[in-house]
């Protein structure tokens, strides 16, 4: 919801990755959001006394898990500086680790797709916009399944559809009155 993309070289600023992880889907996203950082600090930063960034890079990928390989970590990068390329650096935090699956799939502006099918990447260096729309599905284990026990438990599922109406490129109105 608080994506942004303004004024990167190059077009940079977000970039959606399909990708596989041990044999699970697990895609990767890159962008840049005017929220502020929920970890991200300057260096010379006092713990006491946190500067709020104001455009933050964030990033999610997966790994295989050191604990169990049957799983992902889903992993989030931040990074309080905004650079030149804003889809790489940061520090990573991990958000969950029995992950299953990870997939994103991303839509033009309706007027664009024709057929009604998702693009399983997404470019702004290439595309030169954002997407109209994210599909976003994530399968997880909320709890380890009992040792002996025969019913094995359905894995946890999120679906969500994020609109990005700011996918229309919309020229700026000047107020009334004003010539």
């Amino acid at each position: 919801r608080y994506l942004y993309w303004d004024g990167f070289t190059g077009d940079t600023g977000f970039i959606g990755e399909s990708g596989m992880v041990g044999g699970k889907d697990a895609d990767h996203v890159d962008f840049v959001t005017s929220r502020p950082s929920r970890l991200a600090q300057l260096e010379e930063e006092r713990a006491d006394d946190p500067v709020p960034s104001p455009l933050t890079e964030v990033g999610y990928a997966l790994r295989v898990s050191d604990e169990n390989s049957d799983y992902l970590e889903l992993y989030r990068r931040e990074d309080w500086f905004v650079d030149d390329n804003p889809v790489r650096g940061g520090k990573y935090t991990l958000v969950y680790e029995k992950i299953l699956k990870f997939d994103l799939l991303y839509f033009p502006i309706p007027e664009e797709n024709v057929d009604g099918k998702g693009l399983k990447d997404w470019d702004t260096r290439v595309k030169k916009k954002l997407p109209y729309a994210i599909v976003l599905e994530i399968e997880f284990v909320a709890e380890e399944p009992i040792e002996g026990s025969a019913d094995e438990e359905e894995p946890e599922r999120i679906s969500r559809i994020i609109v990005l109406k700011g996918a229309y490129n919309v020229a700026p109105q000047q107020a009334p009155g004003q010539d």
